[in-house]
């Protein structure tokens, strides 16, 4: 008798399309996440006089929130969320660096940065923290993102 070569096809143990559901379904809850960060951190807190600063709201904090989505070198679903403004500094010591007058500076780390670079003063006059912010909205989007990979997995 000849050889025989026999093929059989093999049956994923889930259903290929319903995965292809819930990774669109993460997808989806991924973006909405960088949505709803961006939301929250271009809103201001109510405005404290203080009496003793110079501090004036410009609007371009809240306009410079920006996130960028998709597929990265890597393959995987990347999310960055970043803010750029860009003020000019006036001539002062600030911490442990000393600003020019009239230099670009990047005044987001101060307003809504890490715990780490966020300003007591700012922190007090109540701008929430890029960490704050990411922790409340994830631990929304994280059932969203489990339940969609339960359905297809079961």
């Amino acid at each position: 008798m000849p050889p025989v070569l026999k093929l059989t096809s093999i049956k994923p143990p889930h259903d290929i399309l319903e995965s292809a559901r819930s990774i669109k379904r993460t997808e989806a809850s991924l973006n909405a996440f960088a949505t709803a960060v961006s939301r929250e951190m271009k809103k201001y807190p109510p405005k404290i006089n203080t009496g003793f600063s110079s501090y004036k709201r410009t609007g371009n904090l809240s306009r410079a929130w920006k996130s960028e989505r998709g597929l990265g070198y890597s393959g995987f679903y990347t999310i960055s969320i970043f803010n750029d403004a860009v003020g000019t500094t006036k001539s002062r010591r600030r911490g442990a660096r000393r600003t020019g007058g009239g230099q670009p500076y990047f005044y987001a780390r101060d307003v809504q940065g890490t715990h780490a670079d966020q300003t007591p003063e700012f922190r007090f006059r109540g701008w929430s923290s890029i960490e704050d912010v990411v922790a409340r909205e994830w631990d929304k989007t994280l059932p969203e993102i489990q339940n969609g990979f339960a359905v297809s997995f079961k």
